[in-house]
Parts: C-alpha cells; sequence; structure tokens
C-alpha cells in the first residue's frame, strides 16, 4: 500500500474538525455532568420523589430500578464523549508533531465513536419493532 500524504488543506480540515470534536465532547460532558447533578437531587429528594412515583403507582423498587437506569444511560452517554474527546486530543497532537501513529490512534477513537453510534442504532431499531410486535400481539389478544 502506498504511503498516503496529508496536504496543508487536510491538516487543517482534520485541526478544525477536531476543534468542533473536542467542543461537542466537552458539552457533552457538561450535558451528562447536569443530569448527573439532576439524578443526585432527586436521589437527595427521594423521600418526596418515592412519594410522587408511588402516587403515581410506581412502587419504590421501581423507583430504584428507575434511578439505575438513568445512571445507565448516563454511562451509555459518556462512552462516545470519550472517544470523541480522544479522537480531538489524539489528530491535534498528531498534526503538531507530525506523528503519523498517533494520527492512526485519534482515527481508531474515532472508529470506536461512529461503531458505537452504529450499533445503538442497531439495538434501538431491533428494540423498536420488538416493541411493536408485542404491542401488536397484545392488542389483537385483548
Amino acid at each position: 500500500m502506498e504511503n498516503l500524504k496529508l496536504n496543508e488543506d487536510s491538516l487543517s480540515f482534520l485541526r478544525r474538525a477536531s476543534g468542533w470534536a473536542r467542543f461537542i465532547a466537552i458539552a457533552g460532558f457538561v450535558m451528562i455532568g447536569f443530569c448527573l447533578l439532576c439524578i443526585v437531587a432527586l436521589l437527595l429528594l427521594s423521600g418526596a420523589v418515592s412519594e410522587a412515583f408511588v402516587d403515581a403507582g410506581m412502587s419504590s423498587v421501581m423507583t430504584a430500578v428507575y434511578f439505575i437506569f438513568l445512571l445507565t444511560m448516563l454511562v451509555f452517554c459518556l462512552l462516545p464523549m470519550i472517544y470523541l474527546y480522544y479522537f480531538a486530543a489524539r489528530v491535534r497532537r498528531a498534526i503538531d508533531d507530525g506523528d503519523t501513529l498517533t494520527l492512526a490512534q485519534s482515527f481508531h477513537s474515532l472508529k470506536n465513536y461512529f461503531l458505537f453510534y452504529g450499533v445503538a442504532i442497531i439495538v434501538s431499531f431491533v428494540l423498536c419493532v420488538l416493541f411493536m410486535v408485542v404491542f401488536f400481539a397484545v392488542v389483537v389478544v385483548q
């Protein structure tokens, strides 16, 4: 395979892309932090929240499952932001140092970012279809 060379325009595009990737990753970290603060606030107010959930027909076990679900979703939101941040940091370092190995590592992080979202989309589609089948099965049975 022939060695790939990047011209100045390509390096400029990569540098700009890394800046936006870093911005998006940091904004994602901030949003995850806000969500975590909201969850902590709900846990601190858990007495009132539990009563509201019980009034709505949820037991305290369901309330705990709900909070665990929220925390799990935050972890799933955190992973792609980490991959995107690694891409941004590594591609910037690779351009500054002219390091091909670091550039390859940055693209590996970018691949993981897109892989994560690709798998998440496939799982979402499968779950949607599954829920529709179950919903229609329940409607037909009644």
